[in-house]
């Protein structure tokens, strides 16, 4: 994200926003020769970490123009399609995004179909913690070392929580679409979902956190995803 289009400067902000928290000490990355690096190269297989909802909305966008594709975002981090009109149907953003809270859980399953009842594994892909997930321990792993879910996804549970799209709200399910929710028209939080590498309890399928836009962390990270076109 350091190309001439999208400069972020060295404290980790474009657009006045933080998307990257590179003034925290245990940041793996490091700014030098105008351009962010990891500082051990050991970690080039893990999760990507202390990148705000910004930031993962501006990778994101970033990621959409180098293959060609329309920003899935507008600069208030809201959906448009591939003409840049403000959207809610997923159908129609043609860019690289984050996943909504129900595609997050939809994907953790396996591709189950109904959200509304209990999975059948308590955590993605086994009821095996240690099976999936990297828990209890005091940083991150590299990816794809524990055994994958039913549709070959690592790490959804354990390692980093994963930003989702979604707004938070308490009662938000209570009244949503059955057919693939969006999420909330506002709010003051995003939704988070994974459990991250420290509670296991936070690990299970269910398991869901919530930070502001402008929260980073060690064990917060993303998964990207995009509407497949027909």
């Amino acid at each position: 994200m350091n190309d001439s289009e999208d400069p972020v400067d060295s404290s980790g902000s474009l657009n006045g926003r933080i998307v990257l928290n590179a003034n925290n000490y245990f940041c793996p990355f490091e700014y030098t020769n105008n351009r962010f690096r990891l500082k051990d190269n050991s970690k080039s297989k893990h999760p990507v970490v202390f990148v705000t909802w910004w930031g993962a909305m501006e990778y994101c966008n970033w990621l959409s123009r180098q293959h060609g594709f329309h920003d899935a975002y507008d600069q208030s981090g809201g959906f448009v399609d591939a003409q840049g009109n403000p959207t809610t149907d997923l159908t129609l953003v043609e860019g690289y995004r984050l996943p909504t809270e129900a595609e997050w859980e939809y994907a953790a399953r396996g591709a189950e179909n109904d959200l509304y009842t209990p999975s059948d594994y308590m955590y993605a892909g086994s009821n095996n913690i240690s099976e999936v997930a990297w828990y209890q321990v005091q940083s991150t792993n590299p990816v794809g070392q524990k055994i994958p879910n039913e549709i070959n996804l690592y790490d959804m549970s354990g390692n980093v929580w994963e930003w989702c799209n979604d707004f938070y709200s308490s009662s938000y399910y209570q009244q949503s679409p059955t057919d693939d929710p969006v999420g909330p028209a506002n709010g003051t939080q995003h939704l988070k979902r994974g459990g991250g590498f420290m509670i296991a309890e936070n690990c299970r399928i269910h398991g869901r956190g919530r930070n502001t836009a402008d929260f980073s962390s060690e064990d917060l990270g993303l998964r990207i995803a995009r509407t497949k076109q027909y």
